[in-house]
């Protein structure tokens, strides 16, 4: 089971997932100390709402 604050690769990489074949990544919202590591994910479509966009 991941740890509070485990890092994401490591995370995926405990259930056998590749970062790069991940095709969707949704973001449910922006909050500053919850959101980053796109870069995790090279070949991901990233979706969020327009109105947590702009907040």
């Amino acid at each position: 089971m991941p740890e509070p604050y485990s890092c994401t690769a490591e995370v995926l990489a405990q259930f056998g997932i590749d970062p790069a074949a991940v095709a969707d990544v949704i973001v449910t919202h922006g909050h500053y100390d919850q959101i980053g590591n796109f870069n995790l994910f090279p070949n991901a479509r990233i979706h969020m709402s327009e109105t947590e966009y702009r907040f």
